[in-house]
């Protein structure tokens, strides 16, 4: 279940981020249900190489993880 306070502005405020596609198009939000796998929101980033691009998801995830509160994976391939 997605934290009561969770929130994506962390994603939206990042200067890597390109665009963010959030809780309303994936019909969750706070305090609702997610089953794993399942896609909560999603984020595209941009940077100087691909490494640095998965560093910096990494650490957003990692932010993210915290303020929604549950884990979640990088969908590099997406």
């Amino acid at each position: 279940m997605l934290s009561a306070a969770a929130a994506l502005d962390r994603v939206a405020d990042h200067p890597a981020v390109r665009q963010v596609a959030g809780f309303e198009e994936y019909r969750t939000g706070p305090g609702l249900p997610v089953k794993a796998g399942q896609v909560a929101a999603r984020f595209i980033l941009h940077g100087p190489d691909h490494p640095s691009v998965l560093r910096t998801a990494e650490q957003i995830l990692r932010g993210l993880e915290q303020d929604l509160g549950i884990g979640l994976l990088i969908g590099e391939k997406d």
